[in-house]
C-alpha cells in the first residue's frame, strides 16, 4: 500500500496527494505544462540546496503529467 498525505494548496485551492505531486523546478519545463494543459496543483517557494538561492517550485499530479513528462523528455516540447 503506497503512503498518502491529502493537503489543499493555498495558492490553487486545489486539493492534492503530496506523495503522487512531482516537484518541478525548472521554468521553462513548467512553463511547457502549462502550455499545454497542465497545470500546477500547487506552487510554493524554496531553497536550492546546491546554491542556497530562492527558486520556486511548482507542484504537478503526477498521473496529470506523465504524458508532458514524456515529451519533455523527447524534446518534443
Amino acid at each position: 500500500m503506497s503512503e498518502s498525505y491529502i493537503t489543499k494548496s493555498p495558492v490553487t485551492q486545489r486539493e492534492y496527494d503530496l506523495f503522487n505531486a512531482v516537484k518541478i523546478v525548472n521554468i521553462q519545463q513548467a512553463c511547457a505544462y502549462i502550455e499545454h494543459d497542465v497545470f500546477p496543483v500547487d506552487i510554493k517557494t524554496s531553497v536550492d540546496p546546491k546554491t542556497g538561492k530562492r527558486c520556486v517550485v511548482f507542484y504537478f499530479d503526477k498521473t496529470e503529467s506523465h504524458d508532458v513528462y514524456d515529451r519533455w523528455c523527447n524534446y518534443e516540447l
